[in-house]
């Protein structure tokens, strides 16, 4: 009976320490899995807040993008805006890298071209074929943990949407002089047959046999002729872009002499406004030599838009123009000289043409102003997507 007692006692014994080397066992396991659950908590929190930062970088070039976008020359971030914005995120919440960069955007084109060293693209940092769409990299590191995001980005033009098939458009009366050296209006090109006007007078022509031959009068029957082809808001719309691009002049900020290089992607653009609403007295601008000089020429495919509001407007000499220009008061071609436009002309008072004056309707040159103003931009089709973070940069 006793020795049975003892068995037992030692059968006890190494139950317990069994038990108590399981719940140790247990214990360790638990400990390990939790430290292996905060660390992995810890580095997706840190994932997540390089996410984030590159998240913004890529939306604050977006916006950089909307203002300048990379026509022609690389694309980079300005050392003082990338100050500013890195000064945003505090160095406790989200730490510096030992080694590269805290963040950094990449540019390139989504066609291929000319090999660029020092990355694995071939593609140009630019808009290399200038079809209005690129590919934006944005990379963060926060210590050791980082992300990256590839996005199609494209721009966003402004449509102009002026009614097209008007050579000449004239809110008042349309006068021509000139016997034997004729003032001429006719159209370049038309859509496709869509449109068929040529010229427009709310007060009728005077002299309308000085004009060339041509001169043609006819209506579609889809337009109302007897509206300007340019709405006021369109006007708004025009003088916002051109308050951004520094090419809206007005009041005692218009110069008196003044270069025009309205056919020009690189700014200032093809976009100028001249306002002089609201000064008092009448006002007249000169396009020729000595006074306003369009610097342009028949570039069908990259045409201009002049705006004078408010003043009277005169062009001369041997000045030529491509695109729309549309004057809020008389029209008055010069003696001497052959001016000539190339797409189209509004006045909302009377047209003069004298001597050899012409205004050659091009349709091409009107489309395309269509597309001619960036005002933002947008993730392409393409969307975004993230990418595994490149290590050294």
């Amino acid at each position: 009976m006793c020795y049975r007692m003892r068995d037992q006692k030692g059968s006890s014994l190494i139950l317990f320490m069994g038990i108590a080397a399981a719940l140790a066992i247990l214990a360790i396991a638990m400990v390990a899995l939790l430290g292996n659950t905060m660390h992995n908590t810890s580095r997706e929190q840190t994932r997540t807040k390089a996410f984030d930062v590159a998240e913004a970088a890529l939306d604050v070039t977006m916006q950089r993008m909307a203002v300048t976008w990379p026509r022609t020359t690389d694309y980079t971030w300005p050392s003082t805006d990338q100050a500013t914005f890195e000064g945003r995120f505090d160095t406790q919440d989200f730490p510096r890298p030992a080694s590269g960069q805290f963040v950094k955007v990449w540019v390139f084109d989504n066609v291929a071209g000319p090999v660029i060293s020092g990355w694995e693209r071939t593609a140009p940092p630019f808009d290399y074929n200038g079809d209005g769409l690129v590919y934006v990299d944005a990379q963060a590191y926060v210590g050791k943990v980082g992300a990256r995001i590839r996005a199609e980005v494209q721009t966003v033009s402004f449509e102009l949407n002026v009614a097209r098939g008007f050579a000449v458009w004239s809110g008042g009366t349309i006068t021509a002089t000139g016997p034997g050296n004729n003032p001429n209006i006719t159209a370049e090109d038309f859509a496709a047959g869509a449109y068929s006007s040529v010229a427009y007078a709310g007060g009728g022509f005077v002299n309308a046999q000085s004009l060339s031959a041509g001169y043609v009068v006819q209506q579609d029957g889809t337009t109302d002729p007897s509206q300007p082809p340019i709405t006021q808001a369109t006007i708004d719309e025009l003088i916002g872009i051109a308050k951004l691009q520094g090419q809206y002049y007005s009041g005692a900020t218009t110069p008196s002499v003044q270069s025009l290089p309205l056919n020009s992607y690189a700014p200032p653009p093809g976009l100028v406004i001249l306002d002089f609403r609201g000064l008092g007295g009448t006002w007249s601008v000169k396009i020729q030599p000595g006074t306003y000089n369009m610097t342009t020429d028949q570039d069908w495919s990259n045409p201009g838009t002049l705006l004078v509001l408010g003043a009277d407007l005169e062009f001369g000499g041997q000045v030529k123009f491509c695109g729309l220009v549309y004057v809020d008061g008389n029209v008055t071609s010069g003696l001497h000289g052959t001016p000539i436009i190339y797409g189209a002309l509004v006045s909302t008072g009377d047209l003069y043409l004298n001597g050899t004056a012409e205004i050659h309707y091009v349709d091409e040159a009107l489309q395309r102003l269509d597309s001619r103003w960036q005002t933002s931009t947008r993730l392409g089709s393409g969307g975004w997507r993230e990418l595994q973070p490149r290590t050294g940069t």
